[in-house]
């Protein structure tokens, strides 16, 4: 008899829907609605060693960042992040966080953590600040923020981008790391004191990296390194009550960390799949000179790119349903696996 595939377990998402409402929770009903993405472990090690190498050139994209769907739900496995992030998990393993996530609820972030502590003793918490995407600061509302969190301009920049350079680099002097943080509006929770606010960056460093970072992976050009499985819903008791996990189509990484970093820069096409099922708003880009130029791109208006150096172009699908009814429908939570 073959052995039974192990029980699934509740996403991060369905533990903070199960917890008791916060100050700091988004809109209740944003993530009932969101479409998820469950990054396994082997995935969410694949996404710290892309930023680990690749941090500067995805980060340059950062204007290309959008939702797949207007309510977007992502969670990774932290400690896997953090190795492959930095070749080891930092910190305390009976305190450390075990996964983190974001709600993307239509330009408005927002963060959420489980972390596992002693004897086995667990919580789950939504983070206590939230970042609007494309909402830009001006050079006083920087300087406002650095006073708020306790930094200089400088260590601001640090704390938000994270891992992206050697802290020393003139690279964090430049105008593409300035342009990079002040695209984009940090927000702390009110009534929040100096140092309260300095210790939440301190423990969420590089969180800007990583909201920007995740869209650009689930919307990149070309997907040939995911294939999706369905997976039905799933009745349990968790924390003495009955939850119901609802089915679900599974997104996995299946190649090699390496070959997919190298797919995930070039932007490699793939085919459609012919079941009804949604399709999550994401970058099309044309498939001629996809290795012979380094494109540079020329907003033509807010949906669509062309490259100043050769024919290219990009543009944005929105998210919409495709495929055939009477073959199958597939309803999504997405998984990335390896």
């Amino acid at each position: 008899m073959p052995p039974k595939a192990p029980k699934r377990q509740p996403l991060l998402a369905d533990m903070l829907l199960q917890q008791t409402r916060s100050p700091y929770d988004p809109p209740r009903q944003s993530m009932l609605t969101a479409k998820r993405f469950d990054f396994d472990v082997p995935a969410s090690e694949f996404v710290g060693k892309l930023l680990n190498k690749t941090a500067r050139l995805i980060l340059r994209e950062q204007e290309f960042a959008r939702q797949p769907y207007p309510q977007t739900w992502v969670e990774l496995d932290a400690s896997a992040y953090s190795a492959g992030l930095m070749g080891a998990v930092e910190g305390n393993p009976e305190t450390a966080d075990t996964k983190f996530g974001f709600l993307y609820d239509r330009g408005t972030v927002h963060g959420g953590t489980v972390y596992c502590g002693a004897a086995s003793k667990w919580g789950c918490n939504w983070s206590p600040f939230k970042i609007m995407l494309h909402k830009p600061m001006s050079f006083e509302d920087e300087m406002a923020l650095a006073t708020q969190t306790g930094h200089s301009r400088l260590t601001l920049r640090q704390a938000l981008i994270g891992y992206a350079e050697h802290m020393h680099d003139p690279w964090w002097h430049s105008d593409e790391a300035k342009s990079l943080v002040r695209s984009h509006t940090y927000v702390p929770a009110p009534g929040l004191s100096m140092e309260q606010n300095r210790g939440i960056l301190q423990q969420h460093q590089g969180v800007l990296k990583q909201v920007l970072a995740m869209l650009l992976i689930l919307t990149r050009p070309g997907r040939r390194v995911l294939t999706i499985t369905d997976e039905g819903h799933q009745r349990m008791i968790w924390k003495g009550k009955s939850i119901v996990l609802a089915k679900h189509s599974v997104v996995r990484l299946h190649i090699d960390q390496s070959v997919a970093i190298r797919r995930f820069i070039s932007g490699v096409h793939t085919g459609l799949h012919r079941r009804l099922h949604d399709v999550r708003g994401h970058w099309a880009q044309t498939r001629r000179h996809q290795n012979a130029c380094t494109h540079v791109w020329d907003p033509v208006d807010v949906d669509h790119y062309r490259c100043l150096r050769c024919e290219a172009k990009r543009w944005w699908r929105k998210n919409h349903s495709r495929g055939l009814p009477e073959v199958g429908t597939i309803v999504k939570e997405y998984e990335v696996s390896k």
